[in-house]
């Protein structure tokens, strides 16, 4: 018995590290990007093929530094490697390496039964091919007995890692390929939170030094190219209504500021303590170089933001939505996502727990929790220690949550607080500032009301007084003060009607930024639309279904049409300047954008250009979009009106002299000649449907502003435009515009 021992392994320990040490997929694949990380890789392709069932695979390509046999077999191959506790900075761009443990590998065998490694160093000829069977390391063999079969093989690149995982062990639908991308996406830390983050070239979502680029791609079977699964999500932090900062030096002194240009916080640094006694705030015992920041909105709120080209109602309700999912505080450790931290339901801080209850303990009003927190904790280990100041879960999953911990929840809480009391207060100022400012606004307006009133009491006074020896110029004056009250009274209408128009101009000028915004945003699904119906043309076989889907095909197209025409409308409204208009490219460019909508709707478009050069004054190019889409659609509601006919517009466009003559007519139901003139003033409509409760409601009802808007363009310019009886008598309606031709 005088034998040493020594242990030996079990293979089926390499499933239960793959089990036990990766817990979810998202966590296995976010470990194997942090090996491309740490190989120096600018971009990485993650791409999921035939996923639908299990048994799928899966694609990992970077373009890092490689590895040669030496490297595999040591590295890779040796578990629990010490290469990255040895080398904690990679060679080429200088990284602080995202792991030490070494569970890459495990990470593969989570995923799928069988691993292939293609990879080449720049300076090899071949590259490496390593193939792993995970099933062949099952209970009672001996680890070392499985071989693994590497050769060399003809490169396909100059250098980089290919990891091929097949036989998935999970179906990834789009729905999972977007939830492990929105993982990928949030595992780099934003790169604004220190100096310190960038001098040690830590892992950054937008450090464009460091390049680092994560794509992720989707390939079912009989696809011919690969589909882009989503794009990070862009939150408009430089919109929050306040910034929150906070940070632990390496002296242990804790500091935060709160800026905020609507509750007008100058960002004053105010210091923040483990305790404070006597006034005497205590440092923290172990936290140093701690840094946090926190992006802080108010939804329902929406007077609380200054709305405008840069930022809109529309963005503000987009951020809610985002928030629904990604809102909280979340955690980075040398620039990779610590997770659960700042995940859906995961309030570590317990900020809505403590902070709720401070709220209403101290009557502030203004709502504080996770959703309201886009929040940012960067933690950078020491370069100069083995010993880490936080150390992360075996699984992979938080961190230890030991004494220091606990401080980094306290100061962060701290900060939260502070800021919290500093919003509210400042709130109650501005909501303060902001009533003493309406008081004012009344008494101005009330002000000028007694201005006018007191002028024509003088005036009043005045007939009175004057009285002279010759009646002809008695009654000269006596008839001029006379007509003065009703001057002034003219004036004060005016000056009435001027506030309610500018009222109402601003209420359209927020429905125009709400347009945009929304052409913007729903750009994004033109593609998806259409290839989705390409697929089902392709492969429904049923006469029935194939009739369906190409209605749907012409609904989409129609779609279109009017989604071009208001892209078209908003990017022209981007040009200040304005020019002489070529009305034939203006009219054939707006046609062919609402061809197909004119044909569903059964409506033959005849145009007429009797002058070879129709060319207009300068205007704004947008305005003729907005002229011509109002009387187009004026039309259509009208003819619509008319049942069982077909629809016929004429368009006729002269110069005589230096004036074009513009008519636009149509077959609808006619203007009776009483109303002809009510038609263009603000909010009187004849489209309102009889019944609201009917189908066609949305066709047929209007706001009253179109023609309203057409006249008020057309009168800037010097022009005129009125409905005339048509000359020919297959058309009922005819509006005419008289415009200044370009000089």
């Amino acid at each position: 018995m005088g034998d040493n021992l020594s242990f030996s392994v079990d293979a089926g320990i390499i499933n239960r590290l793959g089990i036990e040490l990766v817990g979810r997929s998202e966590t296995a694949v976010s470990e194997l990007i942090k090996n491309s990380y740490d190989a120096d890789s600018n971009i990485v392709n993650v791409l999921f093929k035939d996923t639908y069932e299990v048994g799928g695979t899966l694609i990992i390509d970077d373009d890092g530094e490689g590895m040669d046999y030496e490297g595999l077999k040591n590295g890779f191959m040796r578990l629990s490697s010490t290469d990255k506790i040895h080398n904690p900075i990679s060679k080429k761009f200088k990284r602080k390496k995202a792991g030490k443990k070494g569970i890459g590998r495990f990470s593969t065998q989570r995923l799928g039964s069988k691993l292939t490694i293609i990879t080449k160093r720049e300076s090899m000829p071949q590259a490496i091919k390593l193939v792993i069977n995970w099933d062949a390391y099952s209970i009672d063999t001996n680890l070392e007995t499985i071989k693994n079969e590497v050769s060399y093989v003809t490169p396909i690149k100059d250098f980089g890692t290919q990891l091929i995982i097949e036989g998935l062990r999970d179906i990834w639908r789009d729905v999972e390929i977007r939830r492990v991308y929105r993982y990928i996406s949030n595992l780099l830390q934003p790169d604004f939170l220190s100096d310190r983050a960038d001098a040690l070239n830590i892992a950054t979502s937008d450090n464009a030094d460091n390049s680092f680029t994560v794509y992720c791609k989707r390939l079912n079977k009989g696809d011919k190219l690969a589909t882009d699964i989503g794009a990070p999500e862009k939150i408009l932090f430089n919109k929050a209504i306040a910034t929150i900062e906070g940070y632990v030096d390496n002296d242990k002194d804790g500091y935060c500021s709160i800026s905020s240009s609507k509750f007008e916080l100058p960002g004053e640094i105010i210091p923040v303590g483990a305790s404070q006694d006597k006034n005497e705030i205590k440092k923290f015992e172990q936290l140093k170089n701690i840094h946090f920041k926190a992006y802080y909105f108010i939804y329902n709120r929406p007077q609380y933001y200054n709305f405008d080209n840069n930022f809109t109602q529309l963005e503000l309700n987009s951020i809610q939505k985002i928030a629904d999912e990604s809102s909280g505080v979340k955690l980075y450790r040398n620039g990779f996502r610590v997770f659960p931290y700042g995940e859906k339901g995961n309030d570590w801080l317990s900020i809505d727990r403590k902070l709720n209850k401070l709220r209403s303990d101290t009557g502030v009003n203004i709502p504080f929790g996770n959703q309201n927190l886009f929040g940012f904790i960067e933690i950078i280990d020491d370069t100069t220690s083995d010993k880490s100041m936080f150390e992360e879960t075996a699984s992979r999953e938080g961190l230890i949550e030991d004494s220091v911990f606990k401080e980094l929840q306290e100061f962060v809480y701290k900060t939260l607080h502070v800021a919290m009391l500093r919003i509210a207060s400042a709130e109650k100022f501005i909501e303060t500032k902001k009533k003493r400012e309406i008081e004012v606004g009344k008494k101005t307006q009330i002000d000028k009301e007694k201005r006018f009133a007191d002028i024509k009491k003088s005036i009043s006074e005045l007939q009175e007084k004057i009285k002279t020896d010759d009646p002809d110029k008695d009654e000269h004056i006596a008839s001029f003060l006379k007509q003065l009250p009703l001057q002034i009274d003219a004036t004060a209408l005016e000056f009435q009607e001027q506030i309610k128009e500018n009222g109402m101009l601003r209420v359209l000028a927020g429905i125009g930024l709400v347009i945009g915004e929304f052409v913007h945003e729903i750009e994004q699904f033109d593609t998806i639309f259409k290839s989705r119906i390409k697929y089902l043309k392709k492969k429904l076989h049923e006469v029935l279904l194939i009739g369906k889907v190409e209605d749907l095909e012409e609904a989409f197209l129609a779609y279109q049409s009017y989604t071009a025409y208001f892209r078209a409308s908003v990017s022209q409204n981007v040009k200040r300047e304005i020019e002489p208009i070529n009305l034939k490219m203006t009219i054939n460019a707006f046609l062919k954008q609402i061809e197909n909508n004119s044909n569903k709707a059964n409506i033959e478009i005849e145009k007429h250009f009797l002058n070879q050069y129709l060319i207009t004054c300068p205007m704004h190019p947008s305005e003729w979009l907005s002229i011509l889409f109002n009387l187009y659609t004026n039309s259509k509601k009208a003819i619509k009106r008319v049942r069982n006919n077909k629809g016929k517009i004429q368009i006729k466009v002269s110069q005589i002299k230096n004036e074009l003559q513009i008519e636009f007519c149509d077959n609808g139901d006619g203007i009776s000649q009483g109303i002809r003139e009510r038609i263009f003033t603000p909010f009187y409509t004849t489209s309102n449907p009889v019944n609201p409760d009917k189908q066609d409601v949305k066709d047929n009802s209007g706001t009253g502003l179109g023609l309203y808007i057409v006249k008020k363009i057309i009168n800037s310019y010097n022009g005129t435009i009125d409905v005339i009886t048509p000359t020919e008598k297959d058309y009922k309606t005819c509006f005419k515009i008289i415009l200044p031709a370009n000089a």
